[in-house]
């Protein structure tokens, strides 16, 4: 298991509990998702993925247009459980891709067709 080295907390141990707290508030993260995404959204990037279930909502509301989601962790088990919840709720017409990379520690660079800040032009 690996910590996020910003903080020294093993994120990737509280998988379980990350994912029992997304079904707690899936509903809620579906609504704010939808207030989010604007009509024209087609990239989402989700810095702090976590088990992924804020950026299932953002892939579910961009599946009759398409688009991609970008999910950020520092731990690769949170990224990899965040690809695969993803993409069980992406449909085929968004496409999922992940950075193994801690945003908060010196050297942070968004994905490529980002701002610096991780959105998309």
């Amino acid at each position: 298991m690996s910590g996020h080295s910003h903080d020294g907390f093993d994120w990737a141990a509280s998988l379980e509990r990350l994912r029992k707290n997304d079904e707690l508030n899936a509903d809620t993260l579906r609504e704010l998702t939808l207030r989010l995404l604007g009509p024209q959204t087609r990239v989402v990037v989700d810095v702090g993925s976590g088990a992924g279930e804020m950026s299932a909502a953002c892939a579910e509301a961009m599946s009759g247009a398409g688009g991609t989601v970008v999910l950020v962790d520092a731990a690769p088990e949170l990224v990899d459980a965040a690809a695969a919840r993803v993409r069980a709720a992406a449909g085929p017409r968004v496409e999922v891709r992940t950075v193994q990379a801690d945003a908060a520690g010196d050297g942070w660079t968004a994905p490529r067709g980002c701002r610096s800040d991780g959105t998309a032009p």
